[in-house]
């Protein structure tokens, strides 16, 4: 016999997003369900991106200390044994009890919408005031005649490493495998990258171009203006790569970045009159689909980031939702994690000049005492602070490239989040060199304040004069 839940909340899938919004909401007191067939469902993404960032923090290590040329191999199964200790501690977060202990009901079965309103499993039928998708998605290979001839390095395949990768092939690259390919050339990877179109495009270039001058310092081999025509097998594990103009390169590993096609088929979308295409489900600001009651999510799984956004997303919206004091609209920032690092937030440049007349004020790392103690024996400070404002000062976006701009990115959030104005920004201070500064700096160069100091200059010089002439006559 069918039974028939009315849940305040009901999430499908069990990725990042959607359980941190089940427990966002069973924490408000609303009444949750999810739907997953399998918890946790974030195993293997998990361990990849833990394996990212102990590579890269391998990496960043040895060049702190001074052990840039050795060829000592990092730890591999040190490595797979924090991976599995991590994702241990977030399984036991996940696990049917923990959820059950959080007034979560589970539902360990697939389903589809039957009507807008109604979602059926084999032996439930939910009829929630509110649905979350937050479904899963697949990596697509890129159609290159060969590739299926070859094992790339894959999430689960990365994992198993136990030697760096001799000669590392990579088509095209992205915010999600920068960090893995930067560490792996750090860690003594001979790394080729072959690009058709602009590096990290879709990104400001102006941010963009320190990075990627920093990873040409480094070793970065670009093979760009000359399409991939075929991929052989060349050995046991290598690969070779030929090119249109008849050239080839020969690698011992292959990685490529891969477009991911959302699991849309067979949930029954059309029925729930809830619109989507190739790129996924369409959504609004708000999460919301063209079905007013049905929301949908990032499942997290492209790279640890992506999990972080995903949360981030899913508690937002269960308080928006749930809470009898709904939230400030939700500022994310995007972050590439690379060495320059790059944050950026609210309106780029470019989106901000179609709008109209904007104010661009910037403050280099350079000047920054506390940059320069950060880099010790590494190569000169780059990067710097970008904030983009309206003629009236107030903050519609920002951009940080430079060290730890992940974190610095967090104080443009604030501000756009409650429309301060760059002139706002200008009490941030501390009583020790800290890279807050440049921010601060960046927020000083507002030209309303510029403007204002040069009136007081103008009107004073011109009130000296006149009394130098002896006016107003006595």
């Amino acid at each position: 016999m069918t039974r028939i839940l009315r849940p305040d909340l009901c999430v499908i899938g069990g990725g990042p997003g959607g359980l941190a919004a089940a427990r966002a909401a069973a924490g408000l007191g609303a009444k949750v369900v999810l739907v997953e067939k399998r918890i946790p469902a974030t195993g293997e993404h998990m361990r990849f991106a833990w394996l990212s960032q102990i590579l890269a923090a391998t990496a960043a290590n040895r060049i702190q200390t001074g052990m840039v040329e050795t060829r000592l191999p990092p730890d591999f199964k040190m490595m797979r044994r924090a991976c599995d200790a991590a994702t241990g501690r977030f399984a036991r977060e996940d696990s049917p009890t923990r959820l059950a202990g959080l007034n979560i009901q589970l539902i360990p079965q697939g389903g589809s919408f039957s009507r807008r309103t109604r979602f059926e499993t084999a032996d439930s039928a939910i009829e929630a005031r509110h649905f979350l998708l937050a479904i899963a998605s697949l990596p697509a290979a890129p159609a290159i005649p060969g590739i299926d001839l070859v094992r790339p390095l894959t999430p689960d395949r990365i994992v198993e490493l136990t030697a760096v990768p001799e000669r590392l092939a990579v088509l095209g690259v992205n915010a999600d495998n920068l960090q893995l390919i930067q560490s792996l050339q750090r860690l003594g990877s001979k790394i080729i990258l072959f690009q058709t179109g602009a590096f990290l495009a879709g990104e400001d270039p102006e941010l963009v171009t320190p990075l990627l001058d920093s990873l040409r310092r480094e070793g970065l081999e670009i093979v760009s203006h000359s399409e991939v025509s075929r991929i052989e097998p060349a050995g046991e594990t290598g690969v070779k790569i030929l090119l249109a103009d008849g050239s080839g390169v020969a690698a011992s590993h292959l990685l490529y970045s891969a477009a991911r096609n959302p699991l849309t088929e067979g949930l029954g979308l059309k029925t729930a009159d809830v619109a989507y295409d190739r790129g996924g489900i369409k959504r609004n600001a708000a999460f919301q689909t063209s079905n007013p009651k049905i929301f949908a999510l990032n499942d997290g799984f492209d790279s640890f980031h992506r999990m972080s956004e995903a949360r981030c997303e899913g508690e937002w919206l269960a308080a928006h939702l749930c809470s009898r004091n709904p939230p400030k609209p939700l500022h994310s920032a995007r972050i590439i994690a690379a060495d320059p690092e790059i944050a950026t937030i609210g309106l780029s440049e470019a989106e901000a000049r179609e709008r109209g007349a904007i104010r661009v004020l910037r403050a280099g790392f350079c000047g920054s005492l506390r940059a320069q103690t950060l880099q010790q024996m590494r190569h000169p400070v780059t990067g710097h602070v970008k904030i983009i404002t309206d003629r009236n000062d107030r903050i519609l976006g920002a951009g940080i490239v430079g060290p730890q701009a992940r974190e610095l990115i967090g104080v443009f959030c604030l501000a756009l989040a409650n429309r301060l104005k760059a002139g706002d920004l200008g009490v941030l201070a501390g009583s020790e060199p800290a890279l807050i500064d440049v921010c601060r700096v960046a927020a000083l160069a507002s030209p309303p304040q510029t403007g204002k100091v040069s009136s007081m200059r103008i009107f004073a010089a011109l009130g000296a004069s006149l009394r130098a002439s002896g006016y107003p006559p006595r």
